[in-house]
């Protein structure tokens, strides 16, 4: 589901290609001299070839998820196009790279709008779609522990990165277990970083149960650092897709850890 820029809905390809990068403008930092990063193929509007698009290099804070689209229900018939791809190599959230993978067939979109009269473009069905999202152990250390490195960097205290070791639960949740070097003056100790990873049906990964240990008076020290970033991250929700995919229900969501956390799950007919 998109947010769509203006108030009309598109009547050409050109104004929904237009008006769908001027809605992610408002979400995502595209990188300077991108080449046209949404494309909508015509055939005979609304009946559309392809939608492309390319949020590679993009950049997102995502301290919040984005407002999820509601649409208040007096839908019409919007756009069908023959495929839709969504993808980015990288994404970056807070500096961390994430990869993205959306691709279906045959997919059907409806026009609606919410409760304060903004323009939504809904998918409303698709064809054999899947998803694929992939994030590296080291990045995603980093996207836990950016903000608690500065914060320590203040107090003469130098955070270093060391091993992040990702476990599955089941299929849709894993441990996390981060064990970094924290070093002052000369002196050096270990803080363990632990907690929970979980992925929801809308592919929100929520950050619970972390907790933060140091070692002697350096790791203690860092420890109590780091302990309040993390604590922001508790039962907080990061978007993993660039979009929300509404009303449609995801099947065979599943988990991999190892080098990276993988997330994979197929959707429509």
């Amino acid at each position: 589901m998109f947010y769509l820029s203006g108030n009309d809905f598109p009547q050409s390809a050109q104004e929904l290609e237009s008006s769908l990068l001027r809605s992610l403008r408002t979400l995502f930092t595209f990188p300077s001299g991108e080449s046209r990063p949404v494309r909508v193929e015509d055939r005979d509007y609304p009946e559309v070839d392809r939608i492309r698009v390319d949020l590679s290099g993009t950049a997102t804070d995502a301290r919040q998820p984005p407002p999820k689209p509601a649409g208040v229900g007096q839908r019409r018939p919007g756009v069908h196009a023959s495929q839709l791809e969504i993808f980015g190599h990288p994404i970056r959230i807070r500096g961390a790279g994430m990869h993205l993978d959306l691709s279906a067939g045959d997919v059907s979109f409806d026009y609606d709008r919410d409760h304060e009269g903004h323009p939504l473009l809904v998918l409303a069905a698709a064809e054999a779609g899947r998803v694929a999202i992939e994030i590296s152990r080291g990045d995603l250390e980093a996207l836990l522990l950016a903000e608690a490195k500065t914060a320590a960097a203040k107090q003469g205290v130098a955070v270093e990165n060391a091993a992040l070791d990702l476990v599955p639960i089941n299929q849709r949740s894993v441990a996390i277990a981060a064990r970094v070097t924290a070093k002052k003056l000369i002196a050096r100790a270990t803080v363990e970083v632990k907690g929970q990873l979980a992925v929801d049906d809308e592919l929100n990964a929520t950050l619970s149960a972390l907790s933060c240990a140091g070692e002697g008076i350096v790791g203690g020290l860092a420890g109590n650092l780091i302990r309040p970033y993390l604590e922001r991250f508790n039962n907080t929700k990061l978007p993993l897709a660039a979009v929300s995919l509404g009303t449609i229900h995801l099947h065979d969501l599943r988990i991999g850890a190892g080098d990276s956390l993988k997330v994979q799950a197929t959707f429509g007919r």
